[in-house]
């Protein structure tokens, strides 16, 4: 069923649906720029503190203007739905993980891994977990600048378990095992459980990424097997039995760099990040699984108060000071 009318967007396309939001192609009808519009299921219209966090992930990560992950383009509710609108991924150039034209030689595939790694390393330094991180929230380009979406959406999935809600098997197959127990304390360990499933299913060929010719290979078995020694120490249902950050995990998947045939320009380190650009030293952030600081922080006050003053959408600060409000009683 199409979605009702919007006064600040015009759809244009649907893109998908999944239990928390459908996905569009909208144009702002304001400044006529497109984006990524995400119509939250009404389900979760009283879940004020994870519609917050969620908002406030995102202001996070819009705030270190880090190029790899979508930008925030606005956060409010219209006609009874809240929305979040994103920076728009151009997909007829781009191509998600899990599409079938994701088809791309070994070295890039490997440095498509080695940039989405840094990229939720950069999100954790600045305490943001993705939570559900999934194929179809990332899209490559030809020239395999990469582009992450989706994040803070976990903090939804404790309800969905109340409710007996079905979540797509898909979707399930990525989400750590903490995710369905509780979200407030996630940190980036569940993000390399979902990474590790990721290149699971790409050596799999769940993926559609390697030929039947080469998953019947020696050279595949080498590579699953070489793999072995990554999972037994990113799958465990356990956090705590897990590697504690990405920085441990990219040294781990540095180890597999001579099975995708990676040149050393492809090496942990050595990867140019387009503009990459950091708001903060990346050496004073030392605690890298931290979970995302309280809505109530000074830090999360600041990024707030100077994403609101950019914002000229009356609906976000109505929906922050509405959320906030029923927070604190």
């Amino acid at each position: 069923m199409a979605p009702s009318p919007l006064d600040k967007f015009s759809i244009v396309n649907t893109i998908s649906q999944n239990v928390f939001y459908s996905l569009h192609e909208a144009v702002d009808r304001e400044t006529k720029e497109p984006v990524f519009l995400k119509l939250i299921d009404t389900r979760f219209s009283s879940n004020k503190d994870g519609l917050l966090r969620i908002f406030i992930a995102n202001a996070i990560l819009n705030a270190t203007a880090c190029p790899n992950i979508c930008k925030l383009h606005g956060f409010g509710k219209e006609r009874h739905r809240f929305y979040i609108a994103t920076e728009h991924v151009d997909t007829d150039n781009c191509f998600a993980l899990n599409q079938e034209n994701a088809s791309v030689s070994y070295d890039s595939l490997f440095e498509i891994l080695t940039k989405i790694a840094m990229t939720l390393r950069h999100a954790h330094l600045h305490g943001v977990t993705h939570g559900l991180l999934a194929p179809d929230c990332i899209y490559i380009a030809p020239d395999l600048t990469i582009k992450i979406d989706g994040f803070g959406f976990h903090f939804l999935v404790p309800q969905l378990v109340e409710e007996r809600a079905q979540i797509d098997e898909n979707l399930k197959l990525y989400i750590a095992p903490e995710v369905f127990k509780q979200t407030t304390e996630i940190d980036g360990r569940a993000d390399i459980y979902s990474m590790s499933m990721i290149i699971f299913h790409i050596l799999s060929g769940h993926l559609p990424f390697f030929s039947n010719n080469f998953l019947e290979s020696k050279d595949h078995r080498s590579l699953v097997s070489a793999a072995e020694n990554l999972f037994s120490k990113t799958l465990q249902i356990d956090p705590k039995h897990r590697l504690q950050n990405l920085k441990d995990f990219m040294k781990e998947l540095k180890s597999l760099d001579w099975l995708f045939s990676a040149t050393d320009d492809y090496a942990v380190g050595k990867i140019n990040l387009e503009s990459w650009s950091f708001n903060s030293d990346d050496q004073t952030l030392s605690e890298e699984r931290t979970s995302s600081p309280p809505t109530s922080s000074p830090q999360m006050q600041r990024i707030l108060s100077s994403f609101l003053a950019q914002d000229k959408n009356p609906n976000l600060i109505k929906i922050y000071k509405e959320v906030t409000m029923t927070k604190q009683h």
